[in-house]
């Protein structure tokens, strides 16, 4: 369930997908990494492998088994953060 614009734990998460749409979302500071992964993976449009990654700085916030329980506030995710989504599935098929 999202989190009240008013909670004061609650941060705000543009989500830019490769073709150009943008998501839109608001999670609180202790949802995981994992509940941000799942809310893009469930749009139509998403890439079926992706990592999530901020342009300046630079970050990428990959989903391994050491990264899916942290909370997006250990991961650095701020409010008004601004994600794309970068298609990680061309990558591994260009041999």
């Amino acid at each position: 369930e999202e989190p009240e614009k008013s909670n004061p734990d609650s941060l705000r998460v543009l989500i830019k997908l490769s073709n150009g749409k943008r998501l839109e979302r608001r999670f609180l500071k202790s949802h995981s990494l994992q509940a941000l992964y799942d809310f893009v993976f469930c749009h139509d449009e998403s890439p079926s492998e992706f990592v999530l990654v901020s342009n300046f700085p630079r970050k990428v916030y990959a989903l391994d088994s050491s990264s899916e329980d942290q909370t997006l506030e250990d991961a650095g995710i701020e409010a008004d953060a601004l994600l794309f989504v970068q298609n990680i599935e061309d990558e591994s098929d260009s041999d």
